[in-house]
């Protein structure tokens, strides 16, 4: 991880304030989210975080389609969008599925702070935010776990967070995660399915995988 992009991951800002507006719409949902200095893509949209949000809401559709009342228990349970940065995952797949909970988890407190301004501004219903550096303030299990995680931190700390994300996650539930070809993907690919029962790809291209992973080998029956 280079000095330069460290303080995504970091605690606390040194880096001067610079605020600006960056608007987001999916489907017939129109968002907006405030951005600032010294988080991850803090100019647009980053492709790895839209690609997860299509998977996300293509497992979740099938899932409706294919074994509904699952679907309604895990859409009205717990989720997690864990590194969220300024909130455009845990948002998002918050206003398309907003039965259930939302928690937003980040260890950088500027990235926080501008995530509970995005949740009041994109008016997202029972969506809070927790500073946690990975699962470390995190209690509970969850039903939907998202993460595009913070590949910079190295390959032992990606292992770590995957790993604990399994521990978190609900008997039914299901974690999704986005990973590109240049981090790696293919040996993280290989890595969940040796500590999950079931991985399997959700979405592959422009360069990107989305994993989605199951603790229960029937999950696709």
């Amino acid at each position: 991880m280079t000095e330069k992009n460290s303080f995504y991951f970091s605690e606390e800002q040194d880096v001067k304030s610079d605020e600006r507006i960056i608007d987001f719409t999916w489907g017939e949902i129109d968002l907006s989210f405030i951005s600032d200095n010294g988080v991850f893509s803090k100019n647009h949209i980053d492709l790895g975080s839209k690609l997860l949000l299509e998977a996300f809401e293509t497992e979740m559709l099938e899932l409706a389609r294919e074994d509904y009342p699952k679907f309604e228990k895990i859409s009205s349970g717990k989720k997690l969008d864990l590194g969220t940065g300024y909130g455009v995952i845990g948002i998002t797949a918050q206003k398309l599925f907003p039965k259930g909970s939302m928690l937003l988890s980040d260890v950088n407190e500027r990235a926080l702070a501008l995530s509970e301004k995005n949740i009041a501004r994109n008016l997202a219903v029972k969506t809070s935010t927790i500073k946690s550096d990975g699962f470390s303030k995190i209690n509970g299990k969850f039903d939907i776990i998202l993460t595009n995680p913070p590949m910079r931190t190295g390959k032992e700390k990606v292992h770590e967070l995957l790993s604990q994300a399994k521990d978190h996650l609900s008997d039914d539930g299901i974690l999704l995660a986005v990973i590109g070809k240049k981090q790696g993907a293919e040996s993280y690919g290989r890595y969940l399915d040796e500590i999950f029962p079931l991985t399997w790809t959700s979405l592959k291209k422009k360069g990107f995988t989305v994993f989605a992973c199951s603790k229960k080998v029937d999950e696709l029956d």
